[in-house]
């Protein structure tokens, strides 16, 4: 039987018990040992249940079997469903956690469905348009992805909220990877996952850009205080000093190298969903033709067999008449 998308879970605290409704995505964050989604969780449902105090710290080991929301509750997990996570079967819906290997590739298959169509230029224009209504887009969203096969929720309203969640989970840690390489002096970190994805959608957006990390190579110059205050389409172009830093034209180069590198990575995998959309398209036509010719087979013998049958029934006929 399929978990339930919804988790009832009990918060442990200071000697009080605090019992929440969950939904699956927030479960999982929680029981990830989220000590600060904890805390806000813990202060939301003080709030909820009437207490003032809500400066007391949420100790990590307390926060065992805990299921958060992306709103102001929290919950924890009963015993039967942290067993079903483990499960070596898919879930009814995706984006519940499922850690088998079935439900990782139930939930993969789903994102990578969902990258397609809110990365595809209708979504992108729509996205743009502030005068349309983003859950409303949403909804757009979950029709698609209910005809490409993806099991969501029952509930539109709730597969539409799945969706956003689940996009704006992958919008934060796209962009905090891509700040935290911006900025000098920091050790390697692992690419999350969707990364390449998330590049092709947000790779030509300033949010992301590696600012900070030009601005601490190039030689610094000072502006007049009356040009600060400029747009700076029409500020004038600042005089660099002549002398520059050693080696900085070199780590320019590094850098037109990089996006010069992500530019080709972006283009390789856009051909690459390219040429998978049309294999698809091939197959599904060669499959239409196939079936019509066995249409085409099944009626010729039809007609064969009724043919038989009357030259049967004249034989017949005329033998007693």
């Amino acid at each position: 039987m399929a978990e339930s998308y919804w988790r009832t879970v009990t918060l442990c605290h200071a000697g009080q018990e605090y019992s929440v409704t969950l939904d699956g995505p927030s479960a999982a964050r929680l029981l990830s040992g989220d000590v600060e989604f904890a805390e806000r969780v813990l202060e939301n449902v003080k709030k909820t249940q009437g207490e003032t105090d809500v400066s007391a710290t949420l100790p990590t080991e307390t926060v065992s079997a805990t299921l958060p929301t992306e709103t102001d509750v929290s919950a924890t997990l009963p015993t039967e469903t942290e067993s079903s996570s483990t499960n070596e079967v898919a879930s009814k819906y995706v984006w519940t956690g499922n850690k088998s290997e079935a439900g990782r590739k139930q939930d993969r298959a789903a994102t990578f469905q969902l990258l397609d169509i809110v990365g595809s230029d209708k979504y992108r224009q729509m996205f743009r348009d502030d005068k349309t209504r983003k859950a409303s887009i949403w909804k757009q969203v979950v029709v698609e992805m209910k005809n490409a096969g993806i099991k969501l929720d029952d509930d539109n309203k709730t597969a539409a909220h799945k969706c956003d969640q689940k996009y704006r989970n992958l919008e934060r840690q796209y962009k905090d990877f891509v700040q935290y390489m911006n900025t000098t002096g920091k050790g390697k970190k692992s690419k999350p996952e969707y990364y390449e994805e998330m590049a092709a959608l947000w790779g030509d957006k300033h949010t992301v850009r590696p600012v900070a990390l030009v601005d601490t190579i190039l030689p610094q110059v000072v502006t007049a205080p009356e040009e600060a205050n400029m747009p700076e389409s029409v500020r004038p172009k600042p005089s660099v000093a002549k002398k520059r830093k050693s080696k900085s034209s070199e780590i320019v180069e590094i850098l037109g190298k990089m996006q010069k590198e992500d530019h080709e990575r972006q283009t390789k995998v856009i051909e690459t969903v390219e040429k998978m959309s049309e294999a698809i398209n091939q197959r599904h036509q060669q499959q239409l033709q196939e079936d019509r010719a066995q249409f085409q087979e099944y009626v010729k013998m039809h007609n064969e067999k009724m043919e038989m049958q009357r030259r049967l029934i004249e034989a017949l006929t005329s033998k007693h008449s």
